[in-house]
């Protein structure tokens, strides 16, 4: 039992690297097994690398015009990646940089 639990906090560590929920990955290795639960978490996306969201406006074209990053961001608000808030505070920071290009 004492090995059971050892490889279920292993999971929790996977898990807490990839900045996943700990409690979840250690209910689902628990509950189902070990193997279960790493299965789940590694299939998982890793947060430790940044949010999507965050990846893809860093990584937007440089040479895009302001209209397709505002159409872009609002895509994202549409499919459910960006929160209002996020897509507000986003918004700002292209205006900003936008208006001090001028």
């Amino acid at each position: 039992m004492l090995t059971y639990i050892a490889f279920c906090l292993l999971v929790c560590v996977l898990a807490h690297n990839k900045k996943r929920s700990t409690a979840k990955a250690f209910l689902v290795s628990f509950f189902f097994s070990p193997i279960i639960g790493l299965i789940v978490v590694a299939l998982l996306h890793d947060y430790s690398k940044g949010f999507p969201c965050e990846q893809y406006i860093n990584n937007c074209n440089e040479n895009s015009s302001v209209a397709q990053k505002i159409r872009n961001l609002r895509l994202l608000l549409e499919e459910g990646i960006l929160t209002a808030d996020e897509y507000e505070r986003q918004l700002s920071r292209l205006r900003q940089k936008y208006y001090s290009n001028l």
